[in-house]
Parts: structure tokens; sequence; C-alpha cells
């Protein structure tokens, strides 16, 4: 139900601790009545606390929101509102209920074994990984290891569990996803504010190597359709639920993002009735470039679980740095490396630059920047080769180093034949 708009009415508070004035705020939500949204000014520090009801907002939300009242703020003109939430909700709902597709897949996934405790007497735990290795795992390891940064930092966790389950039996676990996928074709939910979550299992063997977990999670999981498709039949279709409510997985993971923490919402206190044994939520604090997250673990689950995920981050950071992949080649790439062969190492497609500086160089430094864009854009030293079949395939390898020479040139003239003699010197492709 929505209501048209009204005047919300702002507190105003003496203290300058914002947690306390959001506590205070909750307190105020009500929303059987519809109220999900309070604001408190803080007036010695002229600092506004908005708060709002999770029922009305999701992360997503949040950056919507405050853009919209930073642009109010300043008397300018809000952009056009999108679908609204309620014809989301509506078009979902009639979908949900015409169809039972992929439900014994969704069965199949809930009836993996729950080896972990009961959810009961939650604890919270905190993780900060640092920034040289956070920057590996975030940057480097995905274009590396071809794998989403999702798929490996839930392939490190599902690792972390293995290590603490009394048998290494299967899990399921369940991902969280924005779930901004349109209902309808013409549906647009760019600045629509509300409650898009979704949430939907995949379940996972046993592993103790992050990244065969990585490669496993990517493969098994659904993706953003299959999400919203899995909470239509889970909560919508009154066919469907029942038999989808006799089990749930033990364990919940999600990231956010990355972002600041001050811009994020803040999560205070486990909830004492949540469902999950282990939940976790992981972001990238966009200040420090440090990996963080947020471990919510039952009773029975031991705090070494958190070690274990640090260790298998350090794991993943390790591998990013030697790893090699081969990858399919653009229909471009193919002409190039086709005219590359006939043309020979200095080719129509070899291009040269060069640069005077004012000063010396330090080719140490040089070799050690380039290392780190060829480590951070595999792509850029890409080697180029023939599959078994005879395709082209690029060969993308974080390691790859470029070559730093040193040369000796007196003369102007010294320096064209030096320039000529690299110029005809070329490429191989596959180096």
């Amino acid at each position: 139900r929505t209501d048209p708009v009204r005047e919300v009415t702002v507190a105003r508070a003496a203290g300058t601790d914002a947690t306390t004035a959001a506590d205070e705020a909750a307190g105020r939500l009500d929303p059987e009545t519809g109220d999900v949204i309070a604001f408190t000014w803080l007036e010695a520090s002229r600092t506004l606390v908005v708060v709002v009801h999770h029922f009305a907002v999701d992360a997503v939300s949040w950056l919507i929101l405050l853009d919209d009242l930073a642009t109010a703020m300043r008397g300018a003109a809000l952009a056009p509102p999108t679908t609204s939430y309620a014809e989301y909700a509506e078009a979902l709902t009639h979908r949900s209920t015409r169809g039972s597709d992929g439900l014994a897949h969704w069965i199949t996934t809930l009836q993996a074994p729950a080896p972990l405790p009961a959810a009961r007497n939650p604890r919270e735990r905190t993780v900060v990984l640092a920034p040289d290795v956070s920057d590996r795992v975030t940057r480097t390891a995905p274009a590396a290891l071809g794998l989403g940064l999702t798929e490996l930092l839930c392939g490190a966790l599902r690792t972390a569990l293995t290590r603490v389950q009394p048998s290494p039996t299967d899990l399921a676990v369940d991902l969280e996803r924005h779930g901004r996928v349109p209902a309808l074709e013409h549906h647009d939910y760019t600045r629509t504010v509300g409650w898009f979550t979704a949430i939907a299992p995949v379940r996972l063997t046993a592993h103790t190597d992050p990244v065969a977990a990585a490669r496993e999670v990517a493969e098994r999981q659904p993706d953003e359709h299959a999400h919203v498709a899995y909470g239509g039949l889970r909560y919508l279709n009154p066919q469907t639920a029942p038999l989808l409510a006799a089990a749930h997985p033990q364990v919940l993971f999600n990231y956010l993002g990355r972002g600041g923490e001050s811009e994020a919402p803040r999560l205070t206190g486990a909830d004492p009735g949540g469902p999950y044994a282990v939940e976790v939520n992981a972001w990238t604090d966009a200040a420090t470039g440090s990996l963080h997250a947020a471990f919510t673990l039952a009773e029975g689950v031991p705090d070494e679980i958190t070690e274990h995920w640090h260790r298998a981050l350090e794991h993943l950071a390790d591998a990013a740095g030697t790893a090699e992949r081969t990858a399919p080649v653009t229909p471009l790439q193919r002409g190039l490396y086709f005219q590359a062969q006939l043309a020979g190492p200095a080719g129509h497609y070899v291009a040269q630059s060069w640069f005077t500086f004012e000063r010396r160089l330090d080719p140490e430094a040089l070799s050690q920047a380039m290392a780190y864009v060829l480590a951070r854009h595999p792509a850029v030293g890409a080697g180029f080769t023939s599959d078994e079949d005879g395709n082209p395939v690029q060969v993308l390898s974080a390691s790859r180093r470029v070559d730093v020479r040193t040369v000796e040139a007196a003369t102007e003239a010294e320096a064209d034949v030096l320039r000529l003699r690299d110029r005809e010197a070329g490429f191989d492709p596959g180096e």
C-alpha cells in the first residue's frame, strides 16, 4: 500500500552521537501505520540522521534516497521517477503464479545436508583484510582467474566452512543479489526505492581449494533472473511455496560492493531470530581499499571460521599472481592474428612511441609499475597462439613481465638507429 506525499517531522536533538540518535529514531518507526522513515537533526554537529525500515529500502535504495535528498536540499529539480515499487510488486506477483519452472532444481538444492549447529545465540565477528592483499583479491584475482569477485569470496567462505564442518558433505548457501531485474520489459528501476533484494540458494560440495570452490560457485549459482524467479516460487506462488519452505540453507553470503562505511547502512547487533548459522556480509572500503566482512555466527560455530576465510583469501591473492588461462579472441583479433602470422614480427600493426624525460628514470620502478598494470589488466599483456584445433586463442597471465632495458645513445643519430632496430624487431605474438 502506498500513500500520497505527506509532511515528515524532523526531530531535533542536542546530542552529537549519530548512533544514539539513529537508535532513538528507529523506535519511532511503525510499518503498520506507514511510518517507515524518520529524521533527526543534531544541532551541535549539524548532522541529519536518516533511518528507514528495511521493508522500504535496500542498499541501492539508500544511494537513490541520499542523492535525491541532497538534490532537494540544493533546491534543484529531482530526476523523473521510474517504475514504482507498487507496479513492480504487482507484476512480480502476477508472473510468479503462472508457472513452476525450476521447482525440481530448487527442491534438490535445498535437500543438501545441514551439518552446522542450529541458528541460536548469535554473535558477531569482524575480519579486515590488509589493503595490499585486498587489492590483489578484489582487483587482480577476478581478471587473472576469470571469476567474479562474489564467486571468489563465496568460494573462500566455502573452504572455510569445510574446515569447520564435522564431515565434508554438500552444503546449501543463500546468495544475496540486488534483484533489480525488470518484471516486465518496459520497467525501469534505476531510481526506484524499495526492497528489491533477491536471495536464492546454491548447493556446493566440500572444498579445501578456494579457486576450485569459486569455480563451482560460478558454475552452479543462479543468475539474476533465476534469483528473482526463486523468490516468486518461494513466497508468492501458493502451490510451490510450501514445498520450498520445508528447508532452508544454513549459510548466507552477501557482497555489498565498494563504498565508504559512512555511505552504507550500519548493522548493529546480531539478529537473535535470524535463520542462519553463518551469515557473512562483505564490502570493500573505498577509502582504505581494505576488504571487510561481518560474520554472524550461531552458538557452536567456532570463531576459527574467520581465520580460515582470511587464509583462503590470502591463497586467492597468491594464486592470482601466478595464474594463467586461455580465452577466446574477438573477430577483430582473429583477423589481426592471421595477418600478423603472414607479415612476421615487424608487421603492419606494430606501433612505436618514444618519449623524452628531463630526468633519469628508475628502470626497476618502471618495470614494477608495468608488472602491476599487467597483473591488474591481463588483457594488456595477452599472448596469442593456436589451440589444438588450430583456432587462435589469447593466453592471459598475471605473472607476465615487460622487458625493460637500459641502452646507451650519446647522439640523436644513435637514438634513431636504436628506434629503427627496435621497430624492426617487432613482437612474437605468443610472448
